[in-house]
């Protein structure tokens, strides 16, 4: 079975809708955009992508959002892309410094801090066949 398809990710995508405030539902499925969530200890603002269980770290430019790098942390079995986001969503809200210090960070290769760099979308809402 593929998880990221199916009754796993919808259910997943479905748990992880009742975690976010109107605000981010709203940029979700309106906009089209991962969830922004600000880090309670640092600030620093996380994007995550829903169907695609990714973590980044994006920071306010000029001409929009500037992509930092991604984390990378996941367990030993295979879960629903929301699944993972979920997870991440909990640690960020309830313990950043440790997701900063247990996650791996990948800086963008072609981007330094505060460089633009291009962002890919995805939607928590759209169930894919």
């Amino acid at each position: 079975m593929k998880l990221r398809r199916g009754k796993p990710q919808r259910v997943a995508r479905a748990l992880l809708r009742t975690l976010l405030d109107p605000e981010q539902l709203a940029q979700s499925y309106v906009a089209h955009r991962g969830i922004d969530v600000i880090g309670p200890d640092t600030g620093m603002m996380y994007r995550l992508f829903a169907n695609a269980g990714v973590t980044q770290l994006v920071s306010p430019g000029v001409n929009g959002m500037h992509y930092e790098g991604s984390f990378c942390l996941h367990g030993d079995e295979e879960l629903p892309p929301a699944d993972v986001s979920i997870a991440h969503l909990l640690w960020i809200r309830t313990d950043e410094m440790g997701f900063l210090e247990t996650a791996n960070f990948h800086p963008h290769y072609r981007a330094t801090v505060g460089q633009a760099a291009a962002m890919f979308v995805c939607r928590i809402d759209e169930d894919v066949a």
